[in-house]
């Protein structure tokens, strides 16, 4: 089982039939979260019962900023369920057409997600870099 590196970890959106990447990852993050309720009766004792509730999942992506197209802004303002896939990607070296090229199938998780959230950070004499925000709504798939 081959380790997995930071590098290889991107964003993909899919529009018009396309896969495309929107944040070559300087840093990308995925949070799944189950809501914890407790159960208790006198049957248990002093002890509570624990059961699994919802789930609820984010993902969070930097990026470069670039002028080829990859902010946010029409989908922040739309305001629309966008199809996010978390997934591992060919080496940049390897991809033929980016940002518009097929994920390899190492690790892919994907769903429907609204933008929370879309800063933008310029620093003295620094790249300006972006930051991206989704909430997850409804399940997430994976592959396997």
């Amino acid at each position: 089982m081959a380790k997995i590196k930071g590098d290889d970890i991107t964003v993909l959106t899919y529009h018009d039939g396309v896969w495309t990447a929107r944040a070559f990852a300087t840093t990308c993050d995925l949070d799944i979260n189950v809501e914890i309720i407790r159960a208790g009766s006198p049957a248990n004792g002093r002890y509570y019962n624990k059961k699994a509730r919802r789930i609820d999942w984010k993902v969070n992506c930097g990026h470069l900023l670039s002028d080829a197209g990859d902010d946010f802004f029409s989908d922040v303002e739309s305001g629309d369920y966008i199809q996010l896939m978390f997934t591992t990607t060919l080496p940049r070296e390897l991809a033929e057409d980016l940002p518009n090229y097929t994920p390899d199938t190492k690790f892919q998780v994907y769903g429907s997600a609204l933008i929370s959230r879309y800063t933008i950070t310029g620093k003295h004499r620094d790249y300006v870099t972006s930051s991206v925000s989704f909430e997850g709504s409804g399940p997430l798939n994976r592959n396997h």
